[in-house]
């Protein structure tokens, strides 16, 4: 995969065990607006784009609308794009759409750039409403 690009597994989920799992999940997990859920294409990207000018006051990548997209439509996605080109923006763009208690987890191996990130999140007062979990590397002896 070239830099700025967004992989969707195409056999993820497609299990009976991964089925049955989605289902029991249905009932725990938060819920996304029905506006979301129920929107075609056009209208989800329209729906994503305007929801995070309004919260950041600036246009999104297209490729983080695309993640976003994948993440409202239950689909796992993997996006490979460069320092500072805004992946911790995707998971703070899709945490945003939710109207109800929720927690986006976010798995980052990097130490420092993990620890900066917590720091952003609790100066822009985030509150508990949104939680990221760092995971540091581990060494194995």
């Amino acid at each position: 995969m070239s830099a700025n690009q967004i992989a969707i597994p195409k056999e993820a989920g497609k299990t009976k065990e991964a089925g049955k799992m989605r289902e029991a999940r249905k009932t725990k997990a938060a819920k996304l607006p029905l506006n979301l859920l129920d929107a075609s294409k056009e209208e989800l990207h329209q729906l994503i784009v305007k929801s995070a000018v309004d919260f950041y006051h600036d246009q999104p990548k297209d490729l983080q609308v695309k993640a976003i997209s994948q993440l409202v439509h239950g689909n796992h996605c993997f996006v490979c794009a460069g320092t500072g080109f805004g992946k911790t923006r995707i998971a703070e763009m899709f945490f945003n759409l939710f109207k109800t208690k929720s927690v986006v987890l976010v798995l980052n191996p990097l130490d420092s750039l993990g620890d900066d990130q917590v720091c952003e999140i609790m100066l822009a007062s985030y509150g508990s409403r949104y939680l990221i979990l760092a995971l540091r590397s581990v060494k194995r002896h």
